[in-house]
């Protein structure tokens, strides 16, 4: 075979071999692509964008609560009418029992505004020996059910409290770990009212305790 068609076969070769080399590194580029692109909506989809909540505080000294941004209008009614009763110069400790359960109460209930079984905001009016136990048992009961909130995306339907109705206020001695709390604690039974019927309790009881000025639930059931 003659020296030139030994080279014309070696630069043929040579053309497919640099075709075929382009050809799997386009490929190869088209993978990488889509696999970076699921992997990030994947990514994206585990961690969950979930809406940014802001806090409004009350603004008083003395009283560490405050309230969701995305909390419902009945919420902020409430939350409202706590924090009037607190700004009084002189605060009749009653209404600001009756009014602290229907906030605390109306946070623990409606959870559509919650983003997991992990959002118990309402545990910042409990007693603090009880806020971990408070927490678990919430979880794993009233809020187990709960589905993350990605992206604002979910469609499950869940309860929005519009209306808490005090029954009764009663004066008790409180127990917590067989050791006195208060000897004056407010036990407060309430009914609940819904936007829609969900199946959750329309009857509820806590326990308020005072710790130094605040007042705290220390028992809900």
């Amino acid at each position: 075979m003659s020296n030139k068609k030994k080279k014309k076969k070696k630069k043929v070769r040579l053309k497919k071999w640099v075709k075929v080399t382009i050809l799997i590194s386009i490929v190869l580029l088209i993978l990488t692509s889509i696999i970076y692109i699921v992997c990030s909506n994947l990514s994206n989809k585990k961690e969950g964008k979930i809406e940014t909540v802001t806090k409004e505080e009350l603004e008083l000294d003395n009283y560490k609560y405050y309230i969701n941004s995305n909390a419902s209008e009945y919420e902020k009614e409430v939350f409202e009418e706590l924090k009037k009763v607190l700004s009084k110069e002189e605060i009749n400790e009653e209404e600001y029992a009756t009014s602290l359960a229907k906030v605390f109460i109306s946070n623990l209930f409606t959870l559509n505004s919650k983003n997991n079984s992990s959002d118990i905001s309402s545990s910042q009016y409990v007693y603090d020996n009880y806020q971990e136990t408070y927490k678990t048992i919430i979880k794993d009961t009233i809020y187990s059910n709960i589905e993350l909130n990605l992206n604002g995306e979910r469609t499950q339907g869940l309860p929005e409290v519009s209306n808490i109705e005090i029954i009764s206020t009663e004066r008790i001695k409180f127990f917590l770990n067989n050791q006195v709390i208060d000897e004056q604690a407010y036990d407060i039974k309430v009914n609940i009212s819904y936007v829609k019927d969900l199946g959750y309790p329309k009857e509820y009881n806590i326990v308020l305790v005072k710790n130094n000025d605040l007042l705290q639930v220390a028992k809900s059931s």
